[in-house]
C-alpha cells in the first residue's frame, strides 16, 4: 500500500496511470495525492511516470490516531481491554481476521465505511505495534461510543432554553407569525 502524489492537481490521467500500473485506489489524500492498494513492481512503475510527485509507502505510523502514534513511539501500552476502531482496506476482512486472531484481538462489532470494514475490537495492552503492521489495517484510533451531541449544544453556548409564553386561553403570544411579517 502506498500514498502516490500526483505533480500538480489529481487528473483523470493521473488516475488511469494508477490502475494501469495495478493500483487500486482507496481514498483521496490532500494535497494532491491518493491511498493507493499497489504491489511494489507497480509502485515503481507509476514512481517513473513525469506526472508523479512521489510514491511513498503507507507506513504503520501513518495509521494512528495522535494519541496512539504518542503511545507507541514511547513504547507505552493501552490500557487492559483497550477497545480501537479499526478500519480494514476493502476486501482484506478474511486475511485480516486470521491475522488479528493470531493477535490475541477480539472483534466485538463490524460495520461498513467507504474506505472498508470498521470493526470495534478488543486489542491485547502489548499489540499495538504489531497491529498496525498488519497490510490489511487501514487506521486505527481509539473507540468512542456514540453519544448525543445536540444535548450538549445550549449549555455550551450559554442558550436559554425557549419558553412559550401564552395568553390565557393557550395561544402562544411571544412567536410572530411568517404572515404577519410578510414572508
Amino acid at each position: 500500500t502506498y500514498i502516490a502524489q500526483a505533480r500538480g492537481p489529481v487528473t483523470a490521467a493521473f488516475r488511469r496511470h494508477i490502475t494501469s500500473a495495478g493500483g487500486r485506489i482507496v481514498s483521496y489524500i490532500p494535497n494532491n495525492a491518493y491511498l493507493v492498494r499497489l504491489d511494489s513492481g507497480g509502485a515503481d512503475r507509476l514512481a517513473n511516470w513525469p506526472g508523479t510527485q512521489s510514491v511513498l509507502p503507507f507506513e504503520p505510523y501513518y495509521k494512528l490516531e495522535m494519541k496512539l502514534l504518542e503511545m507507541a513511539v514511547a513504547g507505552q501500552l493501552l490500557p487492559d481491554d483497550a477497545l480501537l476502531n479499526v478500519v480494514l482496506f476493502p476486501g482484506s476482512e478474511p486475511t485480516a481476521a486470521r491475522r488479528l486472531a493470531k493477535l490475541g484481538v477480539v472483534v466485538l462489532t463490524q460495520d461498513r465505511t467507504p474506505f472498508g470494514a470498521k470493526l470495534v475490537a478488543r486489542v491485547p495492552s502489548d499489540q499495538l505495534s504489531a497491529l498496525a503492521r498488519l497490510t490489511e489495517v487501514q487506521g486505527l484510533e481509539r473507540y468512542r461510543p456514540r453519544r448525543l451531541a445536540n444535548d450538549l449544544t445550549r449549555p455550551r453556548l450559554g442558550v436559554e432554553v425557549f419558553k412559550a409564553q401564552t395568553a390565557a386561553d393557550g395561544t402562544v403570544t411571544n412567536v410572530l407569525r411568517e404572515d404577519y411579517l410578510g414572508l
